[in-house]
């Protein structure tokens, strides 16, 4: 009888610590050769799995120098809903592997691709996955960006909110020294006002 009891409470012990590290798991900060990889799993995020695949891409393949999530998905204030798209800055050293190559279809199936000009001078491809995925990925080398964020011409975008996801660059500090979080919102002229609720 004490054998069963010890052997319950060993087995009760055991599926406690595996409950905790699977939680630990979904919520954690990995510091690994110096990069760090900030990585948060939401029921409520719809772009999860692709945030996920592309940190553990990042971990793979050290030509993925940062990740850093812009946009409605960043925002603390008028925040992402169902209809958002993922707004990612992918910094790497080839950029047009990600632009023009295969690269992106390593998130998921991809039905229709285009790129076009973005803000700090470079280019995004702008990506439609299955199950109705939007993506723009944002593409920058690593000198580009650093230059982007110092001398400000990402401001416009990167001041509404920003979330590094992988930074083996140490662009974090620099991200904190450069772009002063403001929010924003925009109030409509009396007459554009009045026209959208009469």
């Amino acid at each position: 009888m004490n054998d069963n009891r010890n052997m319950l409470g060993i087995l009760l012990l055991l599926i406690f610590f595996l409950e905790l590290r699977i939680f630990i798991n979904d919520l954690k900060t990995h510091y690994m050769s110096g990069s760090i990889i900030l990585r948060r799993r939401n029921n409520m995020d719809r772009y999860g799995a692709i945030k996920e695949r592309l940190c553990f891409l990042a971990e793979s393949d050290k030509k993925i120098k940062a990740l850093v999530t812009i946009g409605s998905s960043a925002r603390a204030y008028s925040q992402a809903d169902e209809y958002s798209d993922l707004d990612i800055i992918i910094v790497t050293e080839e950029p047009e592997a990600w632009l023009y190559g295969e690269y992106p279809a390593r998130l998921g199936n991809m039905k229709i691709s285009f790129v076009e000009s973005t803000f700090g001078g470079t280019k995004e491809r702008r990506i439609l996955y299955e199950g109705s995925y939007d993506l723009d990925l944002i593409v920058f080398t690593p000198e580009q960006f650093r230059e982007s964020v110092v001398n400000g011409s990402c401001n416009e975008v990167m001041n509404r909110g920003y979330v590094v996801m992988y930074d083996a660059m140490g662009i974090t500090s620099v991200l904190k020294e450069s772009i002063k979080l403001v929010v924003k919102y925009d109030l409509l002229p009396e007459e554009e006002f009045n026209n959208v609720v009469n």
